[in-house]
């Protein structure tokens, strides 16, 4: 990770209101896109699926 990317992790999923708006966004994306084929068991893998990456760039960040 280049200090670029470091500072961008650290400045966006380091804070947990820019990391909640972030999953939200991602969720919001896919809740237009999809529609109602994101269905409750989707939308909650694309939850945890968010949390962990976000949890992974963390670290790698050393955040």
């Amino acid at each position: 990770m280049n200090a670029a990317q470091q500072e961008l992790v650290q400045t966006a999923f380091a804070r947990p209101a820019v990391n909640l708006a972030l999953r939200e966004a991602l969720l919001w994306t896919l809740e237009q896109a999809l529609g109602e084929d994101l269905t409750p068991p989707i939308h909650e893998a694309w939850t945890v699926y968010y949390d962990e990456l976000a949890g992974e760039m963390r670290a790698a960040a050393g955040v």
